[in-house]
């Protein structure tokens, strides 16, 4: 019995075939007549599946979502730049084609987790440092179209590839991106407090002139003054 989240790859005397195939009895009942066929399929399930003792083989496949994790260390960016990346992959075995997971890999788990490293840092070596800082879904996009026909190769499903994290090695080039960093928040600052003092100058021009053309609001505006500071 196979569950839901199962499929089985059966070999018939050692040979898979993924479609329905003839299998006929030894002997038929009358002579003369074709044979009695049986059919089978050499992916199955889930539910309730037969195989012929000794004849048949079933190895069960779990299609569930598998996550791995990957780290591209000492990688270099297409300026030379060296970098550790980090990040993950969800895929799931092709429940329609479970045989190619079997039958084109030793280990699939292993396969993946390989191909990703090597898949990241293939594609971080297209792109220079700042795209790899603030644009990863290049990135992503990038080592989708890498990793795509291994997949495929190996009856895989990729459903979300992800890079959580770049990081420069070199502690020059950090302090360097910080100073940017730094000098850039700094000068954002500064415009913001400039805007603020033009808008309450322009606020004072608009009352100056209202208190000169109305003296009595201009009165009452120094009495309340007065009041405070008292």
């Amino acid at each position: 019995i196979l569950a839901q989240y199962e499929r089985g790859v059966v070999l018939f005397l050692g040979r898979h075939t993924p479609k329905w195939y003839f299998f006929p009895y030894p002997f038929s009942l009358i002579r003369g007549l074709i044979p009695t066929p049986f059919f089978f399929k050499g992916n199955r399930g889930p539910g309730l599946v037969f195989t012929i003792p000794l004849l048949e083989t079933m190895i069960r496949v779990d299609i569930r979502d598998e996550l791995t994790r990957f780290k591209a260390a000492q990688t270099q960016t297409k300026d030379q730049a060296p970098v550790d990346a980090q990040g993950g992959q969800i895929w799931s075995i092709d429940p329609d084609e479970p045989h190619l997971s079997v039958l084109s890999g030793k280990d699939v788990l292993e396969l993946v987790e390989g191909s990703l490293d090597l898949v990241a840092k293939s594609a971080l070596g297209q792109f220079d440092l700042d795209t790899a800082i603030s644009d990863k879904r290049r990135i992503t996009a990038s080592m989708r179209e890498y990793i795509k026909p291994l997949m495929e190769r190996w009856g895989l499903l990729t459903h979300e590839i992800s890079l959580s994290d770049v990081q420069i090695t070199l502690p020059e080039v950090q302090a360097s991106i910080a100073q940017a960093m730094e000098a850039k928040y700094t000068a954002g600052a500064k415009v913001s407090i400039a805007e603020r003092e033009l808008q309450v100058a322009q606020l004072n021009d608009q009352a100056a002139r209202i208190y000169q053309a109305n003296p009595q609001a201009w009165r009452v505006r120094q009495l309340q003054a007065f009041e405070v500071a008292a």
